[in-house]
């Protein structure tokens, strides 16, 4: 989760399809749209009958409140097309989660980084009024050798030149959310089946309470990871198969990852010559470790990734916490013992811990 990935923004019009007339479909009407990348699969049908508007009313439907989702949904409803973005989760923005509240400044449990080549990403902020600032990478790092000690080495980050958003990731996919039509995301909304019926296709979801919930769609557009598309949505007629392969077979891109973030009165390090960056050779139980305060630096924060060592992962929270500071304190001394607030993040399970300290 550190870093964001430009999308082909396939929904600029290309797979704008309605279904055919005719006999019912067959494993061939799928397909996987030219242009569409990670994240973005577009499930469409033949191309041959191209029109702006469903004759039965029917919303393009975007499966996915993430950047990528919502960046289709955005694109297509400045071109007049009526749109409809589902998401499982009980908030918009998929894997840009920041965190704001009164225990210091906003930080990143998500997508933090883009870089300057990322000439989508740089526009999509530009458009959005997101303001962006440069990794702080000035001084020494720091290694972790465990019973054997820390070392100070004249090396920068290698997160220089990276870029990120003030105010966090989450910033980009909120004003996505806030550019479209009221009603448009509907959260808690977990899709479940992608049907073709007649000239529609018939998107079948659960509610928070469980209850069924049923959208006609003239473009289905699935803005989800592609191994996650393939467990938990079913698709009629049936993907061809080498589809399905493809599916299961990409891993989620930092989907493993677990992070911590400290927020503290000051970015503390500075003033000791020290950027903020640290690896740990033992990866106990953080192995990677960045800056994390915000451009101003009226505050500091810094921010690791946990090992993927099971023992880590499955041990209880408090216990993680309490190791994660031995480990700072080691590297940045005794002021790293004792941060504002502590939060920590396992995508995998989908949920985050936090405690406040201060």
């Amino acid at each position: 989760m550190c870093c964001l990935h430009e999308t082909d923004h396939a929904a600029s019009g290309r797979g704008r399809q309605s279904l055919p007339a005719g006999p019912a479909p067959t494993s061939s009407t799928w397909k996987r749209c030219p242009g569409s990348s990670e994240g973005v699969v577009i499930f469409s049908v033949p191309e041959g009958c191209v029109h702006p508007q469903s004759p039965t009313g029917a919303a393009d439907v975007i499966v996915g409140a993430g950047l990528s989702g919502l960046t289709a949904a955005y694109i297509l409803a400045r071109s007049g097309a009526c749109v409809v973005v589902l998401e499982a989760r009980g908030h918009a923005g998929g894997r840009t989660l920041t965190r704001s509240d009164d225990q210091g400044p906003s930080v990143d449990l998500g997508a933090t980084w883009s870089w300057p080549h990322q000439t989508r990403i740089r526009h999509l902020a530009q458009t959005l009024g997101v303001a962006r600032f440069e990794q702080y990478v000035e001084g020494d790092a720091m290694l972790d050798l465990g019973p054997q000690g820390t070392e100070r080495h004249a090396v920068r980050s290698p997160m220089a030149g990276a870029l990120r958003s003030e105010h966090g990731a989450e910033a980009l996919s909120t004003r996505l959310a806030v550019a479209l039509p009221a009603g448009s995301v509907k959260l808690g909304v977990q899709v479940t089946a992608v049907q073709v019926q007649g000239d529609t296709v018939l998107v079948t979801a659960t509610g928070r309470a469980g209850e069924a919930k049923t959208f006609h769609a003239s473009v289905v557009i699935v803005a989800l990871p592609p191994r996650l598309t393939g467990q938990t949505i079913t698709f009629t007629p049936e993907l061809p198969s080498a589809l399905t392969q493809v599916l299961s077979a990409t891993p989620t891109w930092m989907g493993h990852a677990m992070k911590a973030v400290m927020r503290y009165d000051c970015a503390f390090w500075r003033a000791q010559g020290l950027s903020g960056f640290a690896v740990s050779y033992t990866g106990r139980p953080l192995q990677e470790i960045h800056d994390a305060s915000p451009a101003d630096a009226e505050a500091g924060a810094l921010f690791g990734f946990f090992t993927t060592h099971t023992g880590v992962r499955r041990a209880p929270a408090q216990e993680r916490q309490h190791q994660a500071m031995k480990q700072l304190g080691r590297l940045f001394g005794p002021a790293a013992l004792h941060p504002r607030s502590y939060e920590e993040m396992r995508w995998k399970a989908g949920a985050a811990v936090q405690y406040r300290t201060g």
